[in-house]
């Protein structure tokens, strides 16, 4: 079946780079490109996730709804209401579900209402949020999916998680445990899904309950602070080859800056225990172009991962992610480091970590993460360049050619008190809040 012969379609999008991968799917399949050139036999566009709730604007063009925050109410509502409706594709039924649909809490329809407010769900158990559905040929064809948690107690000021999942919230382990029960399925591995699993204050128990089955679990990355030895063991009986520490920043001074604080010793330690209960791998994530960075922030890295890699002798990747100002956290209003100091930085710690046998550095494309950081601050005009790209134009000239300031997205600091694209959002905190993390993070820079 063709997807312009079905209602209603769906795209769920977790970070800006997704925006032209979903334009590119709408036009490809035949629906008309624009929402306004849409008739009545045509299905309805709608969109969610995390990039969404952070900043739909580049995309009001090409979506004719919006699920803000999280949409497992807000959908059920939708989807209600299209039931009420009735025979879909009868004159009027478009204009119809458009103006019905706006008036559900955390959903937002482009040319109907000007504001929306972030939708969240308050208990997670009454929620099952697993997926039970193992696929061949997918990343984790042989991984049973469990989220754990929503938001993050941290609040690290650069994470749109610490912000768009507020307030931080956890699923009981008993919930987790009776949905993989009840799921009965033959599954090698778990998965733990959330920004904050070692956060989880049943972590311990969990890992054990499903070692006991005989399942190898998998967590994306894990706090050093809260890798106790008992867990790290337990994880490796599991069969967990590969431990994700996240660092962030080379020195404690930057940790404390974007709200990550933790000391060198916790993780030298934390990399000594992976090294002392057989752990095969250590990833390693940093970032570069952080707000108040100086080169020697760049240096700090090297002096970290080198020590580590003292400590843990086995494989160590360390991983340079790109700073990219996200809309809806503190450094929202910071700029993106420009490519030279980007490529300057990188160099560095390359060349620091070349003559560690069992370090392999790798790192972002910086024209990636430019185009990325436009998607995250742009406006509407950012959807035009978006139609441009469509339609055969390289980036450059599809910004160009919509009026898009580059300079401005980009390299600018933007005032506090400048009305934003994204200030229409309802986040459901103020955005004082936002100001006096920034006015933390300086203090903590100086």
């Amino acid at each position: 079946r063709e997807i312009g012969k079905f209602d209603v379609v769906g795209i769920s999008l977790s970070y800006e780079l997704d925006y032209p991968r979903a334009v590119t799917m709408i036009g490809d399949s035949g629906i008309p490109l624009l929402r306004e050139e849409r008739g009545e036999s045509d299905p309805l566009v709608i969109a969610g996730g995390c990039a969404i709730t952070l900043n739909p604007q580049p995309l009001t063009a090409f979506v004719d709804i919006f699920f803000i925050g999280e949409a497992e109410e807000s959908f059920r509502e939708f989807a209600n209401l299209l039931a009420d409706v009735g025979q879909v594709r009868k004159a009027g039924w478009r204009k119809e579900m458009l103006r019905r649909a706006s008036r559900i809490e955390g959903v937002y329809v482009p040319g109907v209402n000007d504001s929306a407010k972030r939708r969240w769900v308050s208990r997670l158990d009454a929620l099952n949020t697993s997926s039970p559905l193992l696929t061949p040929n997918s990343h984790f064809s042989d991984m049973y999916l469990t989220e754990v948690g929503r938001g993050c107690p941290r609040g690290c000021r650069f994470c749109a998680a610490s912000y768009v999942y507020r307030p931080f919230r956890i699923r009981s382990a008993a919930s987790i445990i009776e949905h993989a029960r009840s799921d009965d399925l033959e599954f090698p591995r778990i998965g733990f899904v959330g920004a904050a699993v070692s956060d989880h204050p049943g972590i311990e128990r969990l890992c054990m309950e499903f070692a006991k089955r005989g399942k190898e679990v998998g967590i994306s990355s894990l706090r050093p602070d809260n890798l106790t030895p008992r867990l790290r063991s337990t994880l490796v009986e599991t069969g967990m080859r590969t431990v994700t520490l996240a660092p962030e920043a080379g020195s404690e001074k930057m940790r404390e800056m974007i709200g990550k604080a933790m000391t060198q010793d916790r993780i030298l330690q934390s990399a000594q225990m992976c090294q002392e209960v057989g752990v095969r791998n250590l990833r390693l994530y940093f970032m570069i172009g952080l707000p108040f960075e100086t080169d020697s922030d760049a240096d700090a890295i090297v002096e970290l991962a080198t020590g580590i890699s003292k400590t843990f002798r086995r494989r160590i990747s360390v991983r340079l992610g790109v700073f990219v100002p996200k809309a809806n956290t503190p450094f929202q209003w910071q700029p993106l480091a420009s490519s030279e100091v980007v490529e300057r930085r990188v160099g560095v710690i390359k060349k620091g970590l070349s003559s560690g046998k069992n370090i392999r550095v790798f790192a972002r494309s910086v024209r990636e993460v430019e185009v990325q950081a436009i998607f995250s601050r742009g406006g509407v005009d950012v959807g035009t360049a978006l139609y441009n790209w469509y339609s055969g134009r390289n980036w450059k000239r599809a910004f160009r050619n919509a009026g898009v300031n580059r300079q401005r997205l980009l390299y600018d600091r933007l005032s506090t008190e400048a009305h934003l694209p994204w200030d229409f959002i309802d986040m459901s905190f103020p955005k004082s809040l936002l100001k006096r993390e920034l006015m933390k993070a300086e203090r903590a820079a100086s």
